[in-house]
């Protein structure tokens, strides 16, 4: 399960960035065009970023946050354990959750390297708000690495609820990890150790 966690990173970094929502868009127009925005800035701040890797961290709050719905994607991981949580709960994994994706994505903006985005004939209903964005990304070595993209149309734009890479999906991982770690420790016992997870990378 190792392989597919190290490839969720490399296609939300490469994709899935913007610093406001394109409403009159379709989802797929709005993954094309803010992939190419991302990828620029990138070029454009290589040297930079090399040497502050902690500006990643902001890249990422800046032009990729806005366009992931990470209540949708905590209810989604969570389960039937966040119908049975109280606000406060959901309010802290939500944050500790969004704070775990970030850093990890960023890291994967770090290791950019020129790969190519493939993009393939949407799939779903645009007009009903619910679309998977089909890509693949082509690497100079190693195999195509084909990333699915599942996006709702919420406040006036499209947002990210799951990615699949290779057919396993990021919420379906996530979900069979943290219902393991509330089976032992309970929710709070969860939040507990994303929140020491989080820290600890903050500081290392």
């Amino acid at each position: 399960m190792q392989r597919y966690r190290s490839l969720f990173p490399l296609g939300l970094a490469f994709v899935l960035c913007a610093s406001h929502p394109l409403a009159a868009s379709t989802a797929q127009e709005v993954v094309m065009t803010t992939s190419d925005r991302v990828i620029a800035r990138l070029k454009s701040e290589q040297q930079r970023l090399a040497n502050q890797p902690e500006k990643v961290y902001a890249l990422i709050d800046e032009i990729v946050v806005p366009h992931f719905d990470f209540v949708r994607m905590a209810a989604l991981v969570l389960g039937k354990n966040w119908r049975a949580t109280d606000k406060a709960q959901k309010i802290q994994f939500v944050k500790e959750f969004r704070r775990l994706l970030v850093r990890t994505y960023s890291k994967a903006l770090q290791n950019y390297t020129h790969e190519e985005i493939v993009y393939h004939p949407t799939r779903g209903d645009g007009s009903r708000g619910l679309v998977t964005v089909k890509t693949e990304v082509v690497r100079a070595e190693g195999p195509v690495i084909p990333i699915d993209y599942r996006m709702h149309n919420r406040d006036g734009g499209w947002k990210v609820f799951d990615v699949v890479v290779e057919g396993i999906s990021l919420v379906s991982t996530h979900r069979s990890e943290f219902n393991s770690a509330i089976r032992q420790g309970g929710i709070d016992g969860l939040i507990a150790d994303l929140k020491d997870r989080n820290d600890k990378r903050a500081n290392s």
